[in-house]
């Protein structure tokens, strides 16, 4: 930091201060960001399916955005469209706010991308979701994993294990997890999962945490089942 010195005569006496310069100041604009999740779609043909749009203030934003995603002309139900809503959020300030974009899929092997606009003032920011339209041939449904599938745990100590979910046929929506109930006799292990409910989109993999938590006089094997709201049986 730069220093300016004073001479300063007192007496005949010389004496020298130094008195530091100001500090420089950089200023900031008050902003947002935007982003999707998730960015990349596979819808089932005739089915639809969302991205949420998360709209971040910086440096103090507050103010409303607008928000749009222009959709084609198109009048054949072989067509794709989308719709955003919300089309106007408030974002306050160091907060988020939140909107759905959700593509109505038409014919199998279109796609594309799309661009989500936010307008406030003289800001403006984008962000794409990419789409592609697959056969819908099925049922939507998911699958389940452990990873590992088989826990060795030591007499009173717990074991862990993760739980996948893969979506099939563009299934997408929220699964509820139930852990096996543990028995009421001395030394059985009890059983958690956390979170107990997680949302499975078509084109991204959802999991939970599974603990076993064994005791001192836990007899040496248990087999256990987990239970979505599906009757899909593991372990």
């Amino acid at each position: 930091m730069p220093l300016c010195l004073f001479l300063i005569l007192l007496a005949g006496t010389i004496v020298t201060t130094a008195v530091s310069a100001p500090s420089q100041v950089t200023l900031t604009t008050p902003d947002f960001t935007m982003s999707a999740n998730p960015d990349t779609l596979s819808i089932p043909a005739g089915a639809s399916g969302t991205s949420t749009i998360t709209l971040v203030s910086i440096d103090g934003f507050n103010g409303s955005v607008s928000l749009s995603a222009p959709s084609p002309l198109c009048p054949s139900p072989q067509c794709t469209t989308w719709e955003i809503s919300p089309s106007n959020v408030i974002v306050a300030p160091n907060s988020t706010a939140t909107a759905t974009l959700t593509i109505f899929a038409g014919g199998e092997g279109a796609a594309g991308n799309i661009t989500v606009y936010g307008n406030s003032g003289s800001l403006s920011h984008s962000v794409s979701v990419a789409f592609k339209i697959v056969s819908s041939g099925g049922t939507p449904d998911f699958t389940m994993s452990a990873n590992p599938n088989m826990l060795t745990i030591m007499q009173g100590s717990a074991g862990k294990s993760l739980i996948i979910l893969t979506s099939i046929n563009g299934f997408q929506g929220n699964v509820s997890l139930t852990p096996p109930v543990s028995c009421l006799a001395i030394g059985c292990p009890t059983y958690s999962v956390n979170p107990m409910s997680v949302y499975l989109n078509s084109s991204q993999n959802a999991t939970a945490g599974f603990t076993i938590q064994t005791y001192p006089r836990t007899s040496n094997l248990y087999s256990c089942g987990f239970k979505p709201t599906r009757l899909y049986n593991f372990c």
